[in-house]
């Protein structure tokens, strides 16, 4: 919900006198909550195997209903992350860290297309993903990649 508020000014001439009292109302932005991110807490996969990351989104409702750019990290241990948009790899995409920025829609529309590749080594990895709003609220969620020989 928006944040109203009175803003009073009280202006003095070179001499000191009050000429006249103006108050305005101003109403913020709301503050943002921050964003949800949804994803797998595990997944299984094998050395030098890709597997897709399903269910992978963000809600925010001050993206939702505010114009611009939110961020989006991906990183990744035991191997490398991927991700395309609009059918193109995105900057980075096939390495262990990049970032991709863009709105809400394209956020989620390059989430659903995350994948991990594992190494050569059998361990338990993981694959991060952290997202920045337009207000500076930020969230991190991570999946656990458990990699089999």
């Amino acid at each position: 919900t928006p944040c109203p508020d009175t803003v009073t000014v009280n202006p003095y001439d070179q001499v000191g006198a009050n000429t006249t009292q103006y108050s305005y109302m101003v109403v913020g932005a709301p503050a943002s909550n921050g964003p949800v991110i949804t994803m797998p807490t595990n997944e299984q996969t094998t050395l030098n195997t890709t597997a897709t990351i399903p269910g992978v989104s963000v809600a925010d409702s001050f993206a939702q209903n505010n114009p611009g750019q939110m961020a989006v990290n991906v990183s990744s241990t035991l191997g490398n992350a991927s991700m395309s948009y609009g059918g193109n790899p995105v900057a980075g995409s096939g390495t262990s860290a990049f970032q991709f920025s863009g709105t809400l829609a394209q956020v989620n529309e390059a989430l659903s297309t995350l994948s991990y590749t594992a190494g050569s080594s059998p361990g338990t990895g993981s694959l991060s993903v952290n997202v920045w709003d337009q207000a500076g609220a930020n969230s991190t969620k991570s999946t656990t990649i458990n990699i089999a020989p």
